[in-house]
């Protein structure tokens, strides 16, 4: 799908999003593989058309090879070469002896290192054909496995600690879709394609929520919103116009004001939602779950850019109302900073937060809902033309990126806390 050579050291580092260890090692070599799994995943999903079952369904997978090869360098003649496939990443490590071939003998076998692993990784094959006859005396091809760098069970570890933002469960054929697929107990890996911080293309919907557990109003929701944004697939053929662009629901594994979430009730979520026969009922089918560490919108913008969050009025108000970006109190000197003068850093932060998430070009679609809570009147029902009215200080900059639900198209008096709270 895509080769790159990211030969330079400045190149590599931007391959890599960052600086690693030594060029030539095990780990920049898995390290470089993983990045070429995401990339072939993300170029994928844009070739499908947004299809999210398509990573389920191919054998996706990234090669890398690093070396340093016969030269006027220092230091052992060696390449490693890693795959990095969806449960494992496997390594092959080949030593070669100094002074005994010339650089283009080298390279030759160095290129049949990596077609072999090429040639492995297709057909889904743990052997390796490379030929060891060629070697001379003491040169093997050593074999690992990457340990505990991939496959679901390390991504969602991953993503409770903070390391990844987020990761991507996709079911697998019968794995999902109605409550009775899938065996439960069987391993992760077997159920999902799992993926670790795929870029969505533009236009999928991203839906932020705890979904304990997922409830018609949710469904709705979905339903409303792609109804809003009337969009298809930009590859769909006349034969594919019932399709619909991604939907996929967030949840934050790490949140502001709580404990992250345990592993046993982020997979208890998963099943929730995949399992659940309202998603099937209501023809949403190109969906999946992602489990992310950023529980505010301005992180979640840098993981989800070009694409529609679906959120109800109830966080609307809350994602244009200062007091939530209020930094926590401080002192200047021997003077305490006033109430008004913490109001308008609060009203400054708010405008970049959300000056920020216009420029990743994310937009919103809201639905309404009626008021909940405290001091609130639950015969209102709030909508986003009734939140923005209370604020007229946002630019059209800012407000262009919401879209509204007319009452008339969602209205859904339902909520999580009340299903859990009669049992």
């Amino acid at each position: 799908m895509e080769g790159q050579v990211p030969y330079a050291r400045s190149s590599l580092e931007g391959y890599l999003g960052g600086a690693g260890s030594s060029s030539v090692s095990v780990e920049t070599a898995s390290h470089m593989s993983a990045v070429a799994r995401t990339r072939a995943a993300q170029t994928l999903l844009a070739e499908s058309g947004g299809d999210l079952a398509s990573l389920a369904e191919c054998n996706v997978f990234g090669v890398a090879c690093t070396a340093a090869l016969a030269s006027k360098k220092k230091g052992m003649h060696r390449c490693h070469v890693a795959v990095s496939e969806m449960q494992q990443t496997r390594i092959f490590s080949l030593t070669l002896e100094k002074g005994l071939r010339t650089r283009e003998a080298e390279d030759s076998l160095c290129s049949r290192l990596i077609l072999d692993a090429l040639e492995a990784a297709v057909e889904g094959d743990s052997s390796l054909r490379f030929c060891s006859e060629e070697l001379a005396s003491g040169e093997v091809v050593e074999r690992s496995v990457a340990a505990g760098t991939t496959g679901a069970e390390a991504a969602i570890e991953r993503v409770r600690d903070g390391t990844a933002g987020q990761v991507l469960f996709v079911p697998r054929r019968g794995a999902g879709s109605g409550g009775s697929d899938g065996d439960l107990s069987s391993p992760l890996d077997a159920q999902f394609a799992c993926l670790e911080d795929v870029q969505l293309p533009r236009g999928a919907l991203v839906f932020p929520g705890s979904f304990n557990p997922l409830h018609a109003g949710h469904v709705e929701l979905v339903v409303a919103a792609l109804k809003s944004q009337q969009r298809a697939p930009p590859h769909a053929t006349e034969d594919e116009t019932s399709a619909h662009v991604p939907v996929v629901f967030e949840i934050a594994a790490v949140n502001v004001d709580k404990p992250p979430l345990g592993r046993d009730e982020m997979v208890s979520r998963l099943h929730g939602l995949v399992h659940s026969p309202l998603l099937a009922a209501a023809g949403i089918s190109n969906f999946g779950v992602s489990f992310t560490s950023a529980p505010l919108f301005v992180r979640k913008s840098s993981l989800f850019p070009l694409c529609t969050f679906v959120i109800g009025a109830d966080t609307m108000a809350r994602l244009v109302t200062p007091k939530y970006y209020s930094p926590p109190a401080t002192t200047t000197g021997a003077a305490t900073v006033t109430p008004a003068e913490q109001a308008e850093q609060a009203s400054h932060a708010m405008i970049a937060a959300l000056a920020t998430i216009a420029e990743r070009k994310c937009s919103f679609v809201v639905g309404g809902r009626v008021q909940q809570g405290k001091d609130k009147d639950p015969s209102k029902f709030d909508t986003l033309r009734d939140i923005l009215l209370g604020n007229t200080a946002l630019p059209p900059s800012i407000t262009n990126m919401f879209i509204g639900i007319e009452e008339s198209e969602f209205r859904a008096d339902i909520s999580s806390s009340e299903i859990r709270g009669k049992g």
